[in-house]
Formats: C-alpha cells, structure tokens, sequence
C-alpha cells in the first residue's frame, strides 16, 4: 500500500494528499505572488532572453507565458527558466513568434 504524502501548512495541520511528482515542502509554502516574482525576475535577469514582451500569469503553482519572442529556441528557454523556479508545478508555454 501506497503511503500517502501530504503538504503541511504552517499552522502545522495537513492539506490535501500530495499526487506523485508534485512539489516539496518548501514549494508548498511558496504564494503565487513570491512564485510570480521570481519567474519575473529570472525571466528579466537572463542575458539570452528579451522578456520585454512576456506576460506571467499563476495559479496554484501553474505557470501560463505569453506574449511574443524571437525565435523557437527563445519560446523553449523562457519555459525552461520558468521550470527551474521552486514552487512551478506545471508550465503552459502559449508563447508566439513575433
């Protein structure tokens, strides 16, 4: 029998049960609001991504990207500097070429 996991909240009681590959402890912690600052942040600071076009939108640790960039490898890399920020349970890259 499966052991079931669960996030703890921090007024120490449990949530709902934890699915297979969801996040941490820590990403369990982590609002939406801090989540969305830091995929900003990463997003902006990277030398090979021009994120002037890129809309951020998150819910529930869900990642929605659009807007427009350069190129296919710069649609990837955006997805992939999201992925990388801790409490990003899921990316859904509905980014354009310009």
């Amino acid at each position: 029998m499966a052991r079931e996991r669960r996030r703890i909240r921090r007024d120490g009681r449990t949530s709902r049960p934890l699915e297979r590959g969801e996040g941490s402890y820590l990403d369990a912690l982590r609002s939406d609001e801090s989540i969305r600052d830091e995929v900003c942040e990463s997003l902006t600071r990277h030398p090979d991504l021009d994120a002037s076009d890129l809309e951020v939108e998150i819910e529930g640790g869900e990642v929605t990207l659009s807007g427009r960039v350069e190129d296919r490898d710069a649609r990837w890399l955006a997805e992939d500097i999201v992925e990388m920020v801790s409490g990003v349970s899921l990316v859904h890259n509905q980014l354009r070429l310009r």
